[in-house]
C-alpha cells in the first residue's frame, strides 16, 4: 500500500493520562504517518487535558474532544467515528488508551489491507 493513504486514529480515553501519553507517542512514531489523531476523552477527572495540550505542541495532527460525560468505550468510539467523518480519510484506526503499537504497526496493517 502507498503512503498516500490517509489514516485517522481514534483513541478513546478515561482517566488514564499516562497510558494515553504512551499511545500518542507511539502513534507519532509510526512509519506510515497518521493524517489525524482524534482523542475522545470520556470526561476524565485526571490531568488528561493538560497531557494532551503538551502532546499537541509536538504532534500537531492531534484533535482533542471531551464528550462531557462517560459514554463508555463503545459510545466513545461512536462519537469519534462521527467526528472523523469531517476528514477525507481512507481508513480509521480505532484503539483504546492502553494500546502501544510498534512503530511499523500501521504500515503492516496497510500492507495487508
Amino acid at each position: 500500500m502507498s503512503h498516500e493513504n490517509k489514516v485517522v486514529a481514534v483513541i478513546v480515553t478515561y482517566n488514564r493520562s499516562s497510558l494515553l501519553e504512551q499511545v500518542v507517542n507511539a502513534l507519532a512514531r509510526q512509519s506510515h504517518p497518521l493524517y489525524k489523531i482524534l482523542i475522545v476523552d470520556n470526561n476524565s477527572a485526571d490531568d488528561t487535558k493538560q497531557i494532551v495540550s503538551k502532546l499537541t505542541h509536538c504532534t500537531p495532527q492531534i484533535e482533542y474532544v471531551n464528550t462531557g460525560d462517560n459514554l463508555g468505550g463503545a459510545g466513545g468510539f461512536f462519537y469519534g467515528v462521527k467526528l472523523a467523518k469531517k476528514y477525507n480519510y481512507d481508513y480509521i484506526w480505532l484503539m483504546d488508551d492502553d494500546l502501544v503499537p510498534n512503530d511499523d504497526c500501521l504500515e503492516k496493517l496497510l500492507d495487508v489491507g
